[in-house]
């Protein structure tokens, strides 16, 4: 017997394989796997939210029809890029470009 998770995971692998996906993570480019997600870029009225649903396997299986209709909407990540993405999300612009120009010092310090 085949279960929700394996129908929802057979049903996201399809989705990833759209041209706009590439079947990649859109950061560090790792093939479609186990723990991967589809990030909203934005909302609209009406779609399910994560928040919504009692376990993820419930919302991918909600979700799937929104992304097969609007792919521009959404981003493939892996796991730890889905996490990073959320978490910068969250940071306020002021922070987010110190954070960008620390990076950058870190970098112009590297002996080549």
């Amino acid at each position: 017997m085949v279960s929700k998770r394996d129908l929802s995971l057979e049903e996201m692998q399809k989705v990833a394989k759209n041209r706009r996906f590439h079947n990649r993570c859109f950061v560090c480019w790792k093939k479609f796997g186990k723990g991967f997600h589809f990030h909203h870029l934005w909302y609209v009225e009406g779609e399910p939210i994560y928040t919504d649903y009692r376990n993820s396997v419930d919302y991918r299986i909600a979700v799937v029809p929104y992304i097969r209709k609007s792919p521009q909407q959404f981003l493939l990540l892996c796991t730890a890029h889905h996490r990073m993405v959320e978490w910068l999300a969250k940071m306020g612009a002021v922070k987010f470009r110190r954070l960008c120009k620390a990076r950058r010092l870190t970098r112009i310090g590297k002996k080549i």
